[in-house]
Formats: structure tokens, sequence, C-alpha cells
């Protein structure tokens, strides 16, 4: 059941009504009449979106599996009148579940996506007011001795630059669905893009906050925007918003011409601009017109598997590779350039140091490490 703009949501499960940053004032101004919405409504409507669309879309599947499983044992979802007792075994029934068949995927899931699953639930279910007690210390103590058991996490490769240079020699540069799609991954890559930042995501559809062509200006060395290969030297880029930058503040990065002849941030933002043509500037960058007339996108799917291609090109494998190989590629070989890790941190937008998993360690770093462990000085130099 969707609900409509201006209505309460009356089951946390229910409403497929979104707000994003863009339309934010304008909702508030045309729909926050008093007379429709209650204190209570406001509120818990207000508090079932305090998170990112995204977060909100996979805590209301948990929702939904949650929902599906307890009711098919007589309950609400809420638990209502249960004591804690109960509601605790029912909770670790159905992590139970998820561990063994994987919430009716048929395998096994990893604690990671239990405990995921979980926060979910929670969310919808503390907003109404309720309590969930996912933890209690016997969850905790539960999904612990499930995480004993997963295996070791599989994280993407990163793309190399002979991989991109495999993957650039299968397009053709003469076809604008080329040309946009290089642009893409050249945009992606240097500017330690996400995939919903970018392309589209599913069925020519893409985030509120993907780059629009507005935002991406190539400038000459005076500072002139041009869109002339010869005499462009950077590419700026405004980037209005992302999934954990819901606030809509929009953040700004520049880069100069790599020297690499086609695998170059300028490159790729001619190759994008031009692939566009005429359409408006407030449509995504990843767009552009197709032989047909209609409007086409470069999509996560056509990243992915131009990576994968490339990789089988080059004689890897191409399941270590996904959209996500080009954001953690770019990140390595900042570190492999000897980039600094705060200058990583801020080009990449990340929040902690939690961008340190996505780089890779490389040879030419400890190729001298030996050598250099041993070279200082020999005598005890601590202070306590």
């Amino acid at each position: 059941m969707a609900c409509r703009v201006g209505q309460p949501t009356h089951n946390a499960h229910s409403c497929a009504h979104r707000i994003d940053n863009t339309s934010a004032v304008a909702w508030q101004n045309s729909t926050l009449d008093q007379h429709q919405w209650t204190t209570t409504d406001l509120a818990r409507y207000l508090r079932e979106h305090s998170v990112a669309d995204s977060t909100y879309a996979k805590y209301d599947r948990s929702f939904r599996v949650w929902a599906g499983f307890i009711t098919r044992r007589g309950l609400n979802p809420w638990l209502n009148g249960v004591s804690i007792e109960a509601q605790i075994q029912h909770i670790s029934d159905f992590i139970l579940a998820g561990f063994q068949e994987g919430f009716g995927s048929g395998h096994p899931v990893r604690s990671s996506t239990i405990t995921t699953t979980l926060m979910g639930i929670r969310h919808f279910i503390l907003a109404a007011g309720h309590a969930f007690p996912s933890d209690h210390p016997q969850v905790r103590m539960l999904l612990k001795g499930i995480s004993r058991l997963d295996s070791p996490p599989e994280r993407n490769s990163p793309v190399s630059i002979q991989l991109l240079e495999t993957s650039f020699a299968s397009l053709n540069m003469s076809s604008s669905a080329d040309q946009a799609l290089w642009g893409v991954l050249c945009l992606a890559f240097f500017f330690l893009l996400c995939r919903s930042e970018i392309a589209s995501i599913s069925k020519g559809r893409f985030r509120w906050f993907a780059l629009k062509a507005q935002d991406v200006v190539v400038l000459d060395h005076t500072g002139t925007a041009t869109l002339d290969a010869n005499t462009a030297s950077s590419v700026t880029i405004k980037l209005r918003g992302s999934k954990t930058n819901q606030s809509g503040k929009a953040t700004i990065r520049m880069l100069r011409r790599s020297g690499h002849r086609f695998i170059c941030p300028v490159l790729g933002a001619l190759l994008v601009l031009r692939a566009r043509r005429t359409l408006p500037g407030n449509l995504p960058v990843a767009t552009y017109p197709s032989s047909s007339g209609t409007i086409s996108s470069v999509s996560a799917h056509q990243v992915a598997n131009t990576i994968r291609e490339g990789a089988r090109r080059s004689g890897c494998d191409p399941r270590a590779y996904s959209t996500h190989s080009l954001r953690s590629g770019g990140a390595t070989h900042m570190y492999r350039a000897g980039v600094d890790a705060l200058t990583i941190q801020f080009h990449g937008r990340w929040a902690s140091d939690t961008f340190k998993i996505y780089t890779r360690l490389s040879q030419e770093s400890v190729s001298n490490l030996a050598a250099n462990m041993v070279s200082g000085e020999k005598s005890a130099t601590t202070l306590q």
C-alpha cells in the first residue's frame, strides 16, 4: 500500500512515499497541515523517515520479512502484550531462521546481514513507540556465536591501470553510448565516486544526489569553461549529496589532466558532456540521447560488465570486480602514489578512516620495508 503526500504513516511498513532533500521544503509548505496531521502521527512519520532513502528502503524490506515471520505465529509485529522472555525467544528463532535459511533466500546469510535486518526492524518498532530487545545480552551472544562461523569476507579487487586500458580498448569512441560509458568510468575512478553518485541504479533511475551535467565544468588554463580538448586543463564537479550526506550540502572537487592519453578526469568529463549533446543540464551527467531519440543512461550494470570484461581480457577473475572496484581502485592508486591518508579521506568524502579497508597493500610499498626497519636508530628510544 502506498500513502499519499499529506497522510500520516499509520503502518510503518506500508508507506512507499519518501521525501528527499530537494523537495523537503516544498513538501513542508504544501502538506504540513495541522488539520491533517496529529502530533503523534507527525512525530512517528518523521522518526521513520530520519534515515537516508536507501536505508529506509532496506529497513522497510527487513520489517516486511519480520512481519511475515511473526504473523505466521499469530502475533503482531510490535509484539504487544508479549513478555520479554517470549520476545527474546521469537527474536532468537528469527535469527536462527536467517542463519539457516537466509530469510527465504534458501541459503545461510552472514551475521552482519542478520544484524542489519534487526536494525531495520528495531527502527520501525522504536519509531512507533514500542520496545524491541534486539540488544539483549542473549541476542548479542547468539549473534556473536553465528559470527564465529562466518566465512572470511570477500572484498572486491581494485581496478588497475592495466585493467582500465584493456577496458578502453574494447570501446568504440565514435559511439555516444561508449563515450558516456568511458566518461563515467574515468570520473568514478578519479573522483572516487560511488555508483549511485553517477550511474543509474536500475531501469534508468538515478538517486536524487546523482551528479548532474550542470555540476560538471571543464576549464582551460584561464579558468574559462570549455569543451575544447586542446585547451581543457581541469575539471570541477559539485556533488550535492550522497547516501551519507542527506543534508544536501554541496561538495566541490577539482582535478587537472592526468597526463595519460585516455585515462584522465578531464577527458572523462569532456566525453560525458559531448555525448549528452543538447540534453538539459539538470539531468544526470550519465544520460545521453539514443539513436532512437529517447534518453538513455549509463547504468551501474554496464559499468560492472565493462570492468569485468576488462578483467577477463587481462587474465583476472571477473568475479572479483564490481562497480565498487573503481572507488577502491582510485583510493589504492592514490595510496601507491604516496598521497597522504587525510587527502585520500577528504577527496573520497569518507567521514571516518573506513576508507583504509578499500585500499590494498602494494608491492612497492613494502619492497624496502625490511631494510627501513633496521636502518634507523639501533638503541632503545622509547620515552616510557
